[in-house]
Parts: structure tokens; C-alpha cells; sequence
């Protein structure tokens, strides 16, 4: 399952990419979100791979991060696993006139088939984007 989410984001260039990998606050935009545990590599550097831990309804919920390729500001690729379900987002950050514009490719692979619809899928990202969209504008504002 392939698809792509963009959104315009009120920003510098950097923010977004640095707020990705900083650990320290994703439990601000994003939702179940306890602690990351590194596992091999170095802090936002390819072939850095951690686990995201989520507790949910007192459950956790462990999901791999794999960092495939990092230039930053301008793009990154990261790979998530868990459950069978493998997710390589492609970010890609690009300076315009309203801010940044912040495009992801989204591809799915699936060991069993998905249980949700791909429209489903994109309006999942497309919250993710938008909470951390929501979070720069709101703690990081442009003057």
C-alpha cells in the first residue's frame, strides 16, 4: 500500500526534522507515546535503530524505528515495524512561500492483509502530521 500526505507547516526548515528524533518531547504531539529505548547507532544517524514504546488503555506497545537515511532539514527516510506491519515513511521538508511544506511517501507492507482501508491509513498520518504541525505553531511560534 503506497500513498502520500503533505501538509504546511508555519516554520523554519529545521524544526520539523529535529522535533521528529527528539524523544524528549514526542509525548507532547504524539498520543500514547511513554519513552524510546535505543537499541544500536548513534542519535538520529543512519542506521540508528530504537524502539518507540506506547502504553495504551495500560497496555505497551512496541514498535521498532529504524532510521534508513538522514539529511536534514531537507529529508529523512525511517522504517517502523511491528506486529507483522512494516512502514517506511520518506519526509520530505521543502521551503515555500508559506512555510514548509512537508510531504511524506508513505509505503505499507503487510504479512497479513491490512484490516483498514488506505484512506484510513492517509487520515492516520495525516493526524500525526497535523499534531506535530500543531505542536511547532503552538510552542515554537514565527515572530
Amino acid at each position: 500500500m503506497n500513498y502520500q500526505v503533505a501538509v504546511l507547516v508555519n516554520t523554519n526548515i529545521g524544526l520539523i526534522g529535529e522535533l521528529l528524533f527528539d524523544y524528549n518531547v514526542m509525548d507532547k504531539w504524539q498520543v500514547s507515546f511513554d519513552h524510546y529505548e535505543r537499541v544500536d547507532g548513534e542519535h538520529a544517524q543512519p542506521g540508528s535503530l530504537g524502539k518507540l514504546v506506547y502504553v495504551q488503555q495500560k497496555q505497551r506497545i512496541v514498535m521498532d524505528e529504524y532510521i534508513e537515511s538522514i539529511n536534514l532539514p531537507y529529508n529523512c527516510v525511517v522504517i517502523y515495524h511491528m506486529d507483522g506491519v512494516t512502514n517506511r515513511c520518506e519526509h520530505y521538508f521543502e521551503e515555500v512561500l508559506d512555510g514548509i511544506l512537508w510531504t511524506m511517501d508513505v509505503t505499507f507492507d503487510f504479512q497479513i492483509p491490512a484490516s483498514m482501508s488506505v484512506e484510513q491509513f492517509k487520515a492516520t498520518t495525516y493526524q500525526s502530521m497535523m499534531s506535530l504541525k500543531n505542536y511547532i505553531e503552538t510552542m515554537h511560534p514565527m515572530h
